[in-house]
């Protein structure tokens, strides 16, 4: 029966034949190609949980900080209109190579205008932060002043502290 077809219909069904081939092939590659693409995502569920290579460490400054005094006239007399505003700081560095820390480093901002730091006030302060360098995993403390109008103080946010000696991962850690 198959003898009695024309010859056209037995290379028209070969060319079908040919081409489904053709696509399960394809198919059957694409399928392969997926599954070893998704080969990150479901083999680590099947592996050990202890891994050989450590986690990678955020880079980040933390600096806790508390607003110690917001008259201080221990540190100097302020001008006319204006007291020393005192703050007290923990920094330390998580996994930045070094990190420059100093009293010029810190502004204080209130209402967009900063302050900087009263060196004079800074200087007759218990515990001053210094300048120095921190590698990582280091900490330091010290406290800050700075002059700033008496009408200002009540407005001195939460996070009033700036750094303005690079660009850092800076977490701001506050106590009051």
């Amino acid at each position: 029966m198959s003898q009695n077809r024309p010859r056209s219909e037995k290379s028209y069904k070969a060319r079908v034949s040919r081409r489904r081939k053709k696509y399960l092939v394809a198919g059957v590659i694409l399928l392969c190609c997926a599954l070893v693409a998704s080969i990150p995502f479901w083999l680590p569920r099947f592996l050990p949980q202890t891994s050989t290579i450590p986690p990678e460490q955020t880079q980040e400054i933390d600096i806790a900080h508390t607003l110690t005094s917001t008259n201080d006239t221990n540190v100097g007399v302020p001008q006319s209109g204006s007291v020393f505003v005192d703050f007290s700081l923990t920094i330390m560095n998580c996994g930045y190579q070094s990190f420059q820390v100093g009293p010029s480093q810190f502004d204080l901002l209130i209402n967009g205008v900063k302050y900087p730091a009263a060196l004079d006030a800074i200087s007759r302060l218990a515990k001053p932060l210094t300048p120095q360098v921190l590698s990582n995993q280091t900490e330091v403390s010290g406290s800050l002043s700075y002059e700033v109008p008496a009408s200002q103080v009540a407005d001195i946010p939460l996070t009033p502290l700036v750094y303005n000696g690079g660009t850092f991962n800076i977490q701001w850690r506050s106590d009051w």
